[in-house]
């Protein structure tokens, strides 16, 4: 058996098993693929990056929708009292207490209005078509004496997602919202944003988180947000029978609020690129 000690040993006897043409080439044609596949990932990025993305929308069967969460915001005291509703006729039943946040007034906020909420909290209340509940019913009384009809701005209500409301979302997610889309809670705000009486149909929107893999072939991973859009809206006006008689001045029973759905579907809208 041969044993070799020495480095020189093994270039002296190896070096020219091969001819030095071939070894060339070899290192030439290596270096063209190793570029061609770095041009290949970095134009792959590249068009990853630009790219806009194609929404694909399918409507998936739901007998359970989340209610969505609800705040009222007035410029005189209020308060709120809601019922759910259900689609065979039974009885409406009263929501419970601790869904509903009465108004309260920061005085250093820039509107010093007052902001009422009510929150399915844990998603505890859910349009459920087993059980035929299919709405919710809010009773809005002003118990404010400085009430002026003349000077009435309009209440505002706004309604989002109980699934990803901004005021209860934990921090990491809106953080996360935030660093993926710097205008994503603008934009929420103007998706959930509707006026007193409505049906809503809810949407699921999964937005693709862009990764380096993808180009590789791993599928992505999404980032998923809920929001509402509302089919139908009307105002109730206060000439109708419910409202006749009401002062113009001081507290009175202002107006009803109803929301909820007849359409048993929700938008599953996967963005793809």
């Amino acid at each position: 058996m041969e044993f070799v000690h020495e480095t020189s040993d093994i270039i002296r006897k190896y070096r020219k098993s091969e001819p030095g043409l071939l070894v060339t080439s070899r290192g030439i044609l290596l270096f063209i693929l190793v570029a061609l596949l770095g041009g290949y990932f970095a134009i792959s990025t590249a068009w990853m990056v630009l790219d806009k993305g194609i929404i694909v929308s399918q409507l998936k069967p739901a007998t359970i929708i989340p209610v969505p969460d609800v705040e009222i915001t007035f410029n005189y005291h209020f308060n709120i009292a809601c019922e759910l509703r259900y689609l065979d006729g039974s009885p409406s039943r009263p929501c419970d207490e601790d869904l509903v946040t009465q108004p309260s007034c920061d005085e250093l906020s820039e509107d010093k209005r007052w902001h009422g909420w009510f929150t399915s909290i844990d998603g505890r209340v859910k349009f459920n078509l087993t059980e035929n509940l299919y709405g919710v019913w809010f009773t809005i009384n002003i118990d404010d004496p400085r009430y002026q009809r003349d000077l009435d701005a309009g209440m505002f209500v706004k309604v989002h997602d109980s699934d990803f409301n901004p005021r209860t979302v934990p921090q990491s997610v809106h953080d996360q919202a935030l660093k993926i889309d710097p205008n994503f809670y603008a934009r929420l705000d103007e998706l959930n944003y509707h006026v007193n009486w409505m049906f809503i149909n809810r949407h699921i929107r999964k937005k693709m988180i862009p990764s380096f893999f993808n180009v590789l072939g791993i599928p992505p991973s999404y980032f998923e947000e809920a929001y509402i859009t509302s089919r139908y809206e009307s105002v109730t006006a206060p000439d109708t029978v419910e409202f006749a008689g009401q002062p113009t001045t001081g507290p009175q029973k202002y107006a009803n609020l109803f929301i909820g759905t007849l359409n048993w579907f929700e938008e599953v809208e996967t963005e793809s690129r």
